[in-house]
């Protein structure tokens, strides 16, 4: 979904190849697309691109044979026989994606004045109506100055955007899911299931009780644990960093986005970041090698990797600790599999998406 809504988000009400959107998204989604409406189908090119020369072929029809013939003279590249296959085009459409948001989100349309955003209309939310917009090109508005006029509205606000590439993390920090203006990322809450999109079961962590430091899956459900294939270990899990605030976790070849306060790594009062999530950040950077000694010293540094452990196993509902103690020169080595990703400082040449592609620079 992160790719469909990738390309929605940048490309707009726009005509394509068949050929170019089967290979950027998976077929699931494709069909799945192609169900909501997001996806439909679009006329035949009348134009081929003339590769490495700047101009084009026309397609022209004869004898029950498709060519393309240089529009150039004198011609600068030779006529190509052409198949219905290397004209098909699909069309992304904006208007299936309002309506499919507005379904999924139970949204009562209402008239909307001209505004940065589309206003959907409004929904129900904890026991009362709230505005919900759509930032349908997030990089295209002043989208930091919209969130902050929403703030003094006496109405709460929903603002939706296909994706978080274009958006400050600190943005999505700052209006969280339960502030007056939440912001939520489309590509989080849309998933394919059973050939169609839904949405994504909301994060909600379960904290272990006062009794009980550990989990188990007899005993408490994670709803992280929802929203990704079966596993069954930490080595199921592949974390990589999305941002210095979010992290991508993969499990097979689906992929969530899960950020630190997702992960109760967020301080009571001011939600900055613990040190429990830069151990983690650090993790990552270092595919799974961190220096410890870094975080403090031999006695403090073993309680705080202990307070992580245990935030780590409620959060992904698994009683195994994540970490393993070695010696003190290798000091706490991850279970599960790390990398930098497309936020870390090192790169990460295998970061793949959800849709089995390259994330995106």
């Amino acid at each position: 979904m992160r790719a469909l809504l990738s390309l929605i988000e940048r490309l707009g009400a726009a005509t394509m190849a068949e050929r170019a959107l089967g290979e950027a998204i998976t077929s699931a989604t494709l069909d799945a697309a192609r169900d909501a409406g997001l996806v439909t189908k679009a006329p035949r090119a009348t134009t081929v691109p003339c590769p490495g020369v700047g101009c084009a072929r026309d397609v022209r029809e004869g004898r029950g044979r498709l060519v393309g013939v240089c529009v150039r003279e004198p011609s600068e590249c030779a006529t190509v026989k052409l198949t219905p296959d290397d004209l098909a085009q699909a069309a992304l459409s904006v208007d299936g994606l309002v309506r499919l948001v507005r379904t999924l989100f139970a949204i009562t349309a209402r008239a909307s004045t001209p505004s940065e955003a589309l206003l959907l209309g409004e929904h129900d939310h904890a026991g009362a109506s709230r505005d919900v917009f759509l930032a349908m090109h997030p990089a295209r508005m002043p989208l930091a100055p919209f969130l902050a006029l929403r703030e003094r509205a006496p109405r709460a606000t929903l603002v939706l955007a296909p994706t978080a590439d274009a958006i400050d993390p600190d943005l999505v920090t700052r209006f969280a899911p339960g502030a007056h203006v939440e912001l939520a990322i489309l590509a989080d809450a849309l998933v394919v299931r059973d050939r169609r999109i839904v949405l994504a079961p909301r994060l909600r962590l379960v904290r272990p009780t006062s009794t009980s430091t550990s989990t188990s899956t007899s005993t408490s459900t994670s709803t992280i644990r929802t929203r990704l294939p079966p596993y069954s270990s930490w080595s199921d899990l592949h974390l990589r960093l999305a941002d210095g605030l979010t992290l991508l976790v993969t499990v097979a070849r689906t992929t969530i986005r899960v950020s630190y306060l997702d992960l109760d790594l967020g301080h009571r009062n001011n939600r900055e970041p613990l040190l429990g999530w830069k151990v983690l950040v650090a993790v990552c950077e270092g595919h799974g090698k961190w220096d410890w000694m870094d975080f403090g010293d031999k006695d403090s540094v073993p309680q705080l990797v202990s307070e992580l452990q245990r935030t780590l196993m409620t959060a992904f509902d698994l009683a195994e600790s994540p970490f393993a103690r070695r010696n003190r020169r290798d000091g706490y080595k991850p279970k599960f599999r790390a990398s930098p990703g497309p936020g870390g400082n090192s790169g990460d040449d295998d970061a793949r998406n959800e849709d089995g592609g390259a994330w995106p620079d």
